[in-house]
């Protein structure tokens, strides 16, 4: 397995392509960042690109001003802060809390832990398994809640 620091001006974030990592960090200034698996940790900042992810097995920190985040899956949890972007995960297992200005927060489908979900323009969705209990925030200023 491979640790990734990566810090890109342009482009694609080269040390991230075609590894499966044990932990990534990313700071970009501009450019898209796609990663198919990391066993640990993700920690990942951006002016202007969007993030791929794959299966991530850690915690996920990612903030962008300017870009959409993909997520699979995510077993360890996540913190996600976009000023102009979508945040979407399939799956997660752990606790989400997803802050955006102007974007959507779409969650398909949350196996374990809490959703805090803040966006002040755009839809809050969250796909909730049958018999699952949990406690969850949405908060959405100008945009719809779908459950």
């Amino acid at each position: 397995m491979h640790q990734a620091f990566c810090e890109e001006k342009l482009g694609v974030c080269e040390d991230a392509k075609n590894h499966s990592l044990a932990d990534l960090q990313v700071d970009t200034a501009s450019g898209d960042v796609r990663v198919e698996t990391v066993a640990g940790d993700v920690v990942a900042r951006s002016a202007s690109g969007d993030l791929s992810l794959g299966a991530v097995g850690g915690h996920v920190k990612a903030s962008l001003a300017s870009g959409d985040v993909h997520a699979a899956e995510i077993k360890g949890g996540a913190d996600f802060k976009t000023a102009s972007g979508d945040v979407k995960v399939k799956i997660a297992e752990g606790g989400i809390k997803a802050k955006s200005a102007s974007g959507d927060v779409v969650l398909g489908n949350l196996r374990e832990g809490d959703f805090d979900a803040k966006s002040l323009s755009g839809d809050v969705i969250i796909g909730i398994p049958q018999g699952r209990t949990l406690e969850v925030s949405l908060d959405a200023v100008s945009g719809k809640v779908h459950t």
